[in-house]
């Protein structure tokens, strides 16, 4: 598998190299929507491309960026997912292997999204140890019984399970991941946002003022090295971070940051950012340490600023709290959730 990846890079860079000799340049009609879907991978094909046109003396589009991202993409699994799957128990009577067929026709059905974690026959018999995200009856149950797991959702299926049944699992299991999503982002996002990280400017500035007052507020805080600004720049260089939405997504092309945080800055006179009149800019600080719990947000984040009416919706916020609780809002729409 590398050695094709390789094999088959090697190529589309011998091929980005000629056309860039030749000024032949493919034009991608789906930049944008990569930039919006897989703006990981878009990352990723941007620093790639930085070191090419650094090595190969050649001037990189936008365009070929996005068909090397997409490249990448056929091979790489960058935003690789947690275990995610959802702890069950299931409670019902024992006969005739009855609880054995249910056990194997939900783990046939279900088994990429729920493990069972046991099967009992009363609620009582199970090890407290055991703290499951679902409960599945196969009888209607006194909700005293299940005191001790609160937290659990619950669902009641038929023993001789039908597609039916099987959807009312599935719609708790997608339930339990929406809320785990909600309270992941409920918890983080403050964080990320400290109060000084939201600033409203009722002057008129320019990128490279929005730059400054970036690179300060979070060297201050001690989140970013010193030349932190000048990786803004170099990062802009390659490829302008704003969208025709009227946000722009500053960020470093590497992992250069000491802690991970989000700067919001809200701008009353529109910023001129490479074409796009810019309002609202959030620019990102990532340690490389908290990647993972990053990448569940960054995707999520660009599908929504992409959209003009959601950066008009998070314009109107009145401050921090409110711009937190209209970005969840957003987030976490549609039943939204990450694997």
């Amino acid at each position: 598998m590398i050695k094709l990846l390789k094999k088959r890079l090697l190529l589309h860079v011998q091929n980005l190299y000629i056309r860039s000799k030749q000024q032949k340049f493919s034009r991608n009609l789906s930049l944008l929507e990569i930039k919006v879907k897989y703006p990981v991978l878009f990352d990723m094909a941007i620093y790639l491309c930085s070191i090419l046109s650094n090595d190969l003396k050649v001037t990189i589009s936008d365009d070929e960026i996005a068909f090397l991202a997409l490249h990448i993409g056929s091979f790489v699994d960058d935003q690789r997912k947690a275990e995610t799957k959802i702890r069950a128990v299931i409670v019902t009577p024992r006969y005739n292997s009855n609880e054995e067929r249910i056990k194997s026709r939900i783990k046939k059905e279900l088994g990429e999204e729920v493990i069972i974690e046991a099967v009992v026959q009363d609620l009582l018999d199970l090890d407290l140890s055991i703290q499951p995200n679902l409960i599945i009856f196969t009888q209607m149950v006194s909700e005293k019984k299940w005191d001790f797991f609160s937290q659990a959702k619950t669902v009641t299926i038929k023993e001789f399970i039908t597609t039916k049944d099987l959807n009312l699992i599935r719609r708790k299991v997608e339930e339990i991941k929406q809320e785990k999503y909600k309270t992941f982002l409920e918890v983080l996002l403050p964080q990320l946002i400290e109060e000084a990280f939201y600033q409203e400017v009722t002057e008129r500035v320019n990128k490279a003022d929005i730059f400054e007052m970036i690179a300060e507020g979070f060297l201050k805080k001690q989140f970013v090295p010193e030349n932190f600004e000048e990786k803004l720049i170099e990062r802009e260089r390659l490829s302008a971070t704003s969208f025709p939405s009227g946000v722009a997504v500053p960020h470093a092309i590497k992992y250069v940051s000491y802690r991970t945080g989000i700067f919001v800055i809200h701008s009353r006179e529109c910023i001129e950012w490479e074409g796009v009149d810019v309002n609202l800019v959030i620019a990102l600080s990532v340690d490389q340490d908290d990647s993972e719990d990053f990448n569940k947000i960054f995707p999520r984040m660009i599908e929504l600023l992409a959209e003009e009416v959601n950066v008009a919706y998070l314009n109107k916020s009145e401050n921090r709290k409110d711009f937190i609780k209209r970005l969840i809002h957003l987030m976490t729409s549609n039943g939204y959730y990450t694997e």
